[in-house]
């Protein structure tokens, strides 16, 4: 209890003193959360390296597909066919899926770019030639193939260069940055450069077009 006539100044430093240890004591478990954030997935590669390869799977289980797919430290091609048989089709479906959520959905391209297959291939190549809210993620999936496909890809860069969508531009320099011994692919970036107005872009154009 304070007492009558307690000075003004002393109850201040009290009030003070008060406020710093609260501080300090909430500023100690959010430290330590973040710190375990930091460590998490170095933690869990490490557990993974000492089990040793994971087998792959026998049996078909999209359940636990989607369950790596939620993983907030991310997935792995491994972890993908130890959970399941026919991980292509069942990451194909969901993207196709109108009932599944964008942020799986999302997960799910992303994903795609670890199974370089022809079937792979000519899906994400359909879904760049319709009408999707995922070009630019697409088009960083068509990386894994600029070796098996080169001259289909420079058929589908030309219209995704010239968007109108930033992202999207960004994503087809990306991906014709994989393709720099084709004349053709530096036609095209030579013609964007002269109509684009966004420096990020512009930079990483010359840089590529300097660089041949």
């Amino acid at each position: 209890m304070i007492q009558p006539g307690t000075s003004k100044a002393w109850l201040r430093r009290l009030v003070f003193r008060r406020l710093v240890w609260v501080t300090f004591a909430l500023s100690v478990p959010a430290f330590g959360w973040a710190q375990t954030l930091d460590t998490a997935p170095a933690t869990a590669g490490r557990l993974v390296a000492d089990t040793g390869p994971l087998p792959p799977a026998t049996t078909y289980d999209p359940a636990r597909v989607r369950l790596h797919l939620q993983d907030f430290h991310g997935f792995s091609r491994e972890q993908l066919d130890a959970a399941s048989t026919g991980v292509p089709q069942i990451l194909m479906g969901w993207i196709d899926d109108p009932q599944a959520p964008v942020f799986i959905k999302i997960r799910a391209i992303k994903a795609l770019r670890m199974y370089p297959t022809d079937e792979v291939f000519s899906f994400v190549a359909a879904r760049l030639q319709s009408a999707s809210t995922f070009h630019h993620l697409y088009l960083l999936d068509l990386q894994s193939f600029t070796s098996a496909h080169p001259a289909d890809i420079e058929g589908l860069l030309s219209p995704h260069l010239n968007s109108s969508d930033v992202v999207v531009r960004h994503a087809a320099v990306a991906l014709a940055s994989r393709l720099a011994d084709s004349p053709e692919i530096s036609r095209m970036l030579q013609q964007r450069l002269a109509r684009e107005r966004n420096f990020s872009i512009r930079r990483a154009i010359k840089r590529q077009l300097e660089g041949e």
